[in-house]
């Protein structure tokens, strides 16, 4: 029922850090809110906010303010490379040392180059070194002092603020709610009922041939049922988050 659209979509937004819309709604029950705050979500969502807008040392700050970087938590591979923007997952530790890359990228951006060099030297070289994972990465990124516009060389993918601070973003905040005891997915269960509901569309469709207008608007009344709780009433006010 709608009830229990309405604590999907609460999980939903508790998962992605949406905290701005989260208070802005009504919680039925108290799961959700404790869900919340177990889940750190201010914080989460300040975090968030901070990479997207490039204030990633303020985000690091955060982060270490809040969250505990960890032995012990689960050792997820790193790519070859970052430049297709890999989805993860990734742990705390692998996300601070992606926002950390980012800094350095940052440094250069605004001409620092000593401020980078420094960067490398007290806070990238010594994170990587027992990780080589990390180090590929890193030597990766450094590759960019070899040309003197960064922002205009082959490796000036590094600099796209649009996408770069998005894939941090959500990956932090994925790496952030992961529960590092937990090896549950990070989907939630509202995407996966849509992606139920999308894959038994197709398969109906492809079964019956629906062949009019009226059995069409059938079955659009299925799919219907997310529209009619709260799910409209967010969606504006994440665009604005």
């Amino acid at each position: 029922g709608v009830d229990t659209i309405d604590s999907l979509v609460l999980d939903w937004l508790v998962r992605e850090g949406h905290g701005s819309t989260f208070a802005k709604l009504p919680v039925a029950t108290t799961t959700a809110a404790k869900q919340a705050s177990e889940n750190k979500l201010p914080a989460r969502s300040e975090i968030v906010k901070s990479i997207k807008e490039g204030r990633i040392l303020e985000a690091l700050n955060l982060i270490t303010l809040h969250f505990q970087a960890s032995n012990n938590l689960e050792n997820f591979p790193l790519p070859q490379s970052t430049r297709d923007l890999p989805p993860g997952p990734f742990n705390i530790n692998q996300v601070t040392f992606l926002l950390k890359l980012q800094q350095f990228i940052e440094f250069l951006r605004g001409g620092q180059v000593e401020a980078a060099l420094s960067w490398v030297k007290t806070d990238l070289m010594p994170a990587s070194l027992n990780d080589s994972g990390l180090q590929v990465i890193l030597q990766e990124t450094l590759g960019v002092l070899a040309y003197e516009n960064g922002e205009g060389s082959p490796m000036g993918w590094l600099f796209n603020r649009k996408l770069r601070y998005s894939w941090l973003a959500s990956i932090t905040n994925s790496a952030l709610y992961r529960n590092p005891s937990s090896s549950a997915s990070n989907i939630s269960p509202l995407e996966t009922l849509i992606k139920h509901i999308h894959a038994l569309d197709l398969l109906v469709h492809q079964i019956n041939g629906f062949n009019n207008d009226i059995d069409d608007r059938k079955w659009a009344s299925l799919t219907s049922i997310l529209t009619i709780s709260t799910t409209g009433a967010f969606i504006k006010t994440i665009k604005n988050e």
